[in-house]
């Protein structure tokens, strides 16, 4: 018969064989406890609109401007930045943004460009959309958000071809403002004469109120800052008259039941789309283009002749009730 080997091991050897067995066969030697998660997903998107209705490349839009034109989306793209959450405490949280060609992290600045339009019909960019703000925050309650329109200055200025995306995008940079475009909404009218066209669809005239003959296709919205010449005291290489940023907010904005409107009619309500009396076609933030001075005021500012801007900060466009305001999904 085989002697009992447990009593030939040593009292305090043969205690810890069976208490790490035990440990074992429960399970006590594993920690299976997972930590809680510190932060959570957020994606704030936007869509198109004309009032509550959801648009496209493929839409005709109606009722647009002064005269309820119809028209079509030629470009419909804008750059946001530095876009926060209001948490249950009233605080204000910075999204950490997800890295995409569409989104940029840097010089302690966040950047995302938005692209609603998908190269299609008459629009002029590509097919690649982004139309979600995606990253995350802290795990929380959240209920409004809070975003720029628009590029730092510690970012604006960067050189397009070399910039980091989204930044380099040929078609956001301004060459001749020495910056980036903010937005980009670009429409055509449709013909007067011709039903079912969008070309040639706004009437030109001279200063003195005579139609010149010709016509231009698109009605451009550009936005960017002014004034901006080349100076070495900024560490980006350019100071500027006018920032012509603007920081927006939604209150009671939920991320998981609601979306951001871009709403074109509120865009153009006091344009006339189907005329153009002077300075760059639509408006491209001039100073002294009359089809600039019926849009500033639908973006909550005013512009004197030199493209300096002042904000109404009382104006609904900054509360997020005209332009951008919540829609649900």
């Amino acid at each position: 018969m085989l002697p009992n080997i447990p009593h030939l091991l040593p009292s305090g050897l043969l205690a810890l064989l069976t208490a790490s067995a035990l440990l074992t066969a429960c399970g006590g030697g594993d920690d299976d406890t997972e930590e809680a998660p510190t932060t959570q997903a957020v994606s704030i998107e936007f869509v198109a609109t004309v009032g509550g209705t959801p648009v496209s490349c493929a839409s005709t839009l109606e009722g647009l401007g002064t005269t309820g034109a119809k028209a079509k989306v030629q470009d419909l793209r804008f750059y946001v930045s530095n876009v926060k959450l209001t948490n249950d405490k009233g605080e204000e949280v910075l999204v950490t943004l997800d890295a995409n060609d569409f989104q940029l992290t840097s010089a302690g600045q966040t950047v995302a460009l938005i692209d609603l339009e998908d190269g299609s019909g008459f629009c002029a960019g590509d097919k690649l959309l982004h139309v979600a703000v995606t990253g995350t925050v802290p795990q929380g309650t959240y209920a409004g958000v809070e975003m720029t329109l628009g590029v730092p200055e510690a970012l604006n200025h960067s050189e397009s071809t070399v910039a980091a995306a989204p930044l380099d995008n040929k078609d956001m940079a301004w060459s001749w403002q020495a910056g980036r475009k903010f937005v980009k909404i670009e429409v055509n009218p449709e013909n007067a004469t011709t039903a079912g066209t969008f070309t040639q669809g706004i009437k030109k005239f001279n200063a003195d109120g005579s139609a010149t003959g010709t016509f231009n296709n698109s009605f451009y919205f550009h936005l960017g800052n002014t004034g901006c010449a080349v100076d070495s005291t900024k560490s980006w290489g350019y100071s500027c008259t006018s920032d012509n940023t603007r920081t927006f907010h939604l209150h009671g904005f939920d991320p998981q039941k609601q979306r951001i409107t871009v709403d074109l009619k509120a865009l153009f309500a006091l344009s006339n789309l189907v005329e153009e009396h002077g300075g760059a076609g639509g408006c491209m933030s001039g100073g002294t283009d009359p089809e600039c001075q019926a849009m500033w005021s639908v973006i909550g500012s005013s512009f004197d002749a030199s493209g300096n801007s002042v904000q109404d900060s009382e104006n609904e466009f900054f509360h997020g009730h005209t332009i951008f305001r919540a829609l649900a999904k």
